[in-house]
């Protein structure tokens, strides 16, 4: 049997087993209709609680998906082989095609290879038996001539065993490269049959909350196994081509120069089969080039908090997902090419205030558009998202401690694991090590440390390490989430230095702003009633403004230092915190503590 004949019983088992998913339509429609039951009345009870409008559209996703199982055979993979089919005809006429040209050309150089055998006295006996019956009739009896003729015998038997033996390998080779392009497409055959008997439970599982990829992620696998048998065929026409080429080049040889010996390219071809074979195992992974569903690590289940910020105008909330524990990872996990980021953008009215001053004691300000606007440093608002990182938030984020005296928080977590140990000294020698300049006051510099981090030096420290890369190691691992986010800068050692996954920009006034004086007075209570003067008397400038707020979120790059774990709750604790924090410059005399008007979010 042919191995053309075998990939058309493939094709036709697929087509055969196509009517089985239709058997498994009536359980995907139980677990859909239970899915899009809770589904439903999860969003309008959400709805109702935060006392918002019910939005309709999002509803109908589970009642489309149903219509998807319903009719799946027709719909869903009709549609795709459909749309897929067209590429697989294309690749097969282009093997067909390369084929049809290496043959071609393999029998013509095989009868070139005859002819110029023949032509020549020495080797036609070898070819032509015509030839060898000829020259042995020209032959005595002679002891010489008994001689040439047992020689003629012995060269002819062992050219018949070599080129046996090179036969016999080339078949073997050819068999195997014929056998791995039949275990690909045996295996994609399986695939695609088990995907598209399961694929109405996969659409099903897409309804319940918190699955929502499942749909994606079946349609990109799908998709991905189908695409095998092209990219298969590219291949296998890649490799004809380049036996193509190979034969063309070895028959102009031989036109232009009758003694040139095969030897080579047959060894080249049986080359070339073995790097097919290896080849043809490689296709899978080129196949999950083209499509790819999500990144490596697994957050966007994760992140599905975060997508349920809303867009529209009113304050709004987070909802909260249960904490979980951070996984620490001691290297940074393998990320895709792609980038992910999450924008958000914000609205916000601030009233009469003075937020962020400069040295003068003014609000800042920037010219932008030719015109003065407010302004409010990305440094402020950072300070005030940290603050509500330890204070309101310190269940859902791990904070550092940016500080000078980071050399007390290792003597503290030395003492407490060697309490008789003189941790003064062993943190100046650890710092020493590290040549990181630091006193008793503590370090020259702000010094970005988690508590992790100053307890594994600490614990280096008590077992007498002297050993500057473990010291390094220590401080580069377990990074809390406001370093990962923020970044950390160490000028004595660039090594130790965090690349921040977060960026917060500038605030600043979608309109000009005047910056105005309030003159105010503050009464003695304890003066007596005869005196009419003010106990003190002072200005303060202020200006009012609709400030436009942005932060951008590296998600791959987080999850890098942090773990997929970890990332998703550190994105949705940061965008709390960027919406809901605010700088506390003249809070108490202006009392401009307000929630934004508009946010918006896009991945």
């Amino acid at each position: 049997m042919k191995f053309d004949n075998l990939h058309q019983i493939l094709r036709s088992l697929y087509e055969q087993m196509m009517p089985l998913c239709g058997d498994m339509a009536g359980v995907a429609k139980g677990i859909a209709g239970l899915g899009a039951l809770f589904y439903v009345a999860y969003r309008v009870w959400q709805s109702l609680a935060r006392a918002e409008p019910i939005d309709v559209f999002p509803m109908l996703r589970p009642f489309a998906i149903g219509l998807c199982i319903m009719f799946f055979p027709t719909v869903v993979l009709g549609t795709i082989n459909s749309i897929l089919s067209p590429v697989v005809q294309g690749t097969a006429k282009m093997l067909e095609a390369e084929t049809l040209d290496m043959n071609r050309y393999r029998e013509q150089k095989d009868k070139l290879e005859y002819e110029a055998m023949v032509r020549n006295p020495e080797t036609a006996y070898l070819v032509s038996n015509e030839e060898f019956d000829k020259q042995l009739e020209e032959l005595g009896w002679s002891p010489s001539d008994m001689v040439t003729m047992a020689g003629m015998y012995i060269d002819r038997g062992m050219y018949n065993m070599k080129k046996s033996i090179r036969d016999f390998f080339r078949e073997i080779l050819e068999l195997l490269f014929q056998a791995a392009a039949l275990v690909i497409d045996t295996v994609r055959t399986f695939f695609l049959v088990v995907l598209a008997i399961l694929g109405p439970i996969a659409f099903a599982l897409s309804v319940w909350d918190g699955f929502q990829s499942t749909l994606t992620q079946w349609i990109c696998r799908y998709i991905q196994v189908y695409l095998w048998l092209p990219v298969s065929d590219m291949f296998s026409t890649i490799l004809a081509k380049i036996q193509v080429l190979m034969l063309q080049s070895d028959i102009e040889r031989m036109q232009a120069d009758p003694n040139f010996s095969l030897d080579s390219s047959d060894g080249v071809y049986i080359v070339f089969l073995c790097i097919g074979i290896i080849g043809y195992f490689t296709i899978p992974t080129v196949a999950g080039w083209i499509i790819r569903s999500w990144p490596r690590i697994c957050i966007n289940t994760s992140l599905w908090t975060v997508r349920r910020m809303s867009v529209c105008g009113g304050a709004g909330t987070f909802m909260r997902t249960p904490r979980r524990k951070p996984k620490r990872t001691k290297r940074r996990i393998e990320m895709d090419t792609k980038r992910l980021y999450v924008d958000f953008h914000v609205l916000q009215t601030v009233p009469p205030s003075c937020v962020n001053r400069d040295d003068t004691g003014s609000p800042k300000t920037a010219v932008y558009g030719g015109a003065v606007r407010a302004r409010v440093s990305s440094q402020a608002w950072k300070h005030a998202m940290r603050v509500m990182f330890t204070g309101e938030m310190s269940d859902a984020v791990e904070t550092g401690y940016r500080t000078k005296k980071g050399t007390d928080l290792v003597a503290k977590q030395i003492k407490a694991l060697a309490p008789d140990a003189d941790a003064f000294k062993l943190t100046q020698e650890i710092f020493k090590v590290l040549k990181i300049k630091a006193d008793e006051d503590g370090t020259k510099a702000l010094f970005f440390m988690s508590d992790a981090q100053a307890k594994a030096l600490a614990k280096l420290a008590v077992e007498g390490c002297k050993d500057k890369n473990r010291y390094k190691e220590a401080l580069k691992e377990a990074p809390s989430a406001d370093m990962a986010l923020f970044g950390r800068m160490v000028a004595d050692d660039p090594s130790l230095n965090y690349d921040a996954a977060a960026q917060v920009a500038h605030s600043i006034s979608t309109h000009a702003v005047q910056n105005e004086f309030d003159y105010f007075t503050a009464v003695d209570d304890c003066a007596p009633e005869d005196s009419a003067g003010a106990g003190h008397l002072g200005t303060v400038e202020y200006n009012s403004s609709t400030l436009y707020r942005y932060a951008t979120v590296n998600v791959m790059e987080l999850a890098g230092q942090l773990g997929a774990a970890q990332t998703a709750e550190t994105v949705r604790a940061f965008g709390e915190a960027f919406l809901f924090s605010m700088p506390t410059g003249k809070q108490n005399t202006f009392a401009n503590r307000t929630l934004p008007d508009a946010r918006g979010m896009r991945l």
